[in-house]
């Protein structure tokens, strides 16, 4: 039963409005339902499309791949560049200990008398004071305590009134 014995029979749109009787069958076949009167340019047509898909099939099954290839050329190169300067400041580092410890060998004793100059001149100058100070001080508080006794005693009397219940609470006693 091939399709070409067959008798063409009208066909019905359903979908417009007005139906079409006719619809020809031969657009809407294959190329390879198409009875072959063209020879072996209608199989060089379908190798043509087959090596076509094959082609285009290899292309989508790389696909993930270049794509993954893309976007890990840009960081790849920004992990090169980031180890550099990882490599540049580990430099920097060892540079910098090797300077701390020559300060901390070398030139200890060097430093520690300039510092200690730096900060002499930099501090205030401090008055002499007589020995007469502690004395005075002394005559000055006896002579006020004598004088001023009376007031004294009162004023501490009333404080320690005034003061009483919270020392109690505090001690307990």
């Amino acid at each position: 039963m091939s399709t070409a014995s067959q008798p063409r029979q009208p066909r019905i749109n359903l979908t417009a409005e007005t139906s079409v009787e006719a619809v020809p069958e031969a657009e809407e076949k294959p190329a390879a339902a198409q009875p072959s009167n063209q020879g072996l340019a209608g199989f060089a047509r379908q190798g043509d499309i087959v090596e076509l898909h094959k082609r285009i099939g290899e292309k989508f099954a790389r696909l993930p791949q270049e794509i993954a290839t893309q976007i890990a050329a840009p960081q790849a190169a920004a992990s090169a560049r980031m180890d550099k300067i990882e490599a540049r400041l580990d430099t920097l580092s060892t540079s910098l200990d090797g300077l701390e410890g020559a300060l901390r060998i070398e030139l200890a004793p060097y430093l520690s008398t300039a510092v200690a100059e730096a900060v002499r001149a930099q501090a205030p100058q401090h008055r002499r004071r007589s020995a007469l100070w502690l004395p005075m001080a002394l005559l000055v508080g006896l002579v006020g305590g004598a004088v001023f006794h009376a007031p004294l005693a009162r004023y501490a009397a009333e404080a320690e009134a005034a003061l009483s219940p919270y020392l109690v609470a505090v001690t307990g006693r």
